[in-house]
């Protein structure tokens, strides 16, 4: 066999491991969320998801606009510190994937 082919065999097996498809992993919290009150009108939210990607934390009050919180992708825990919440008022709150609508 003679170099020429020889680089060809290299330069066709480097463009298959580069251009495969790679299946990834889904998506998924590692822990939390979880709800630390702070104070009567504050609550600390935290989450971690089982690889780097952008998330977001959707929240309101029943029957109200929800409000979102945009994170960077991380591999440390995320925290949201909500504040200004109405005391004894009940808040729904969501860790989503950014950029998807599931």
């Amino acid at each position: 066999m003679s170099l020429k082919n020889n680089l060809f065999m290299i330069s066709v097996v480097a463009v298959i491991l580069l251009t495969g498809d790679i299946q990834a992993e889904p998506l998924r919290l590692r822990f939390g969320p979880y709800a630390q009150f702070i104070s009567p009108s504050s609550v600390k939210v935290c989450w971690r998801t089982n690889q780097p990607e952008a998330t977001v934390l959707e929240y309101a009050k029943q029957d109200n606009t929800i409000m979102t919180l945009n994170f960077e992708p991380s591999n440390l825990p995320c925290t949201a510190i909500l504040q200004l919440l109405e005391p004894a008022t009940k808040y729904t709150y969501t860790i989503k994937a950014a950029g998807r609508e599931d």
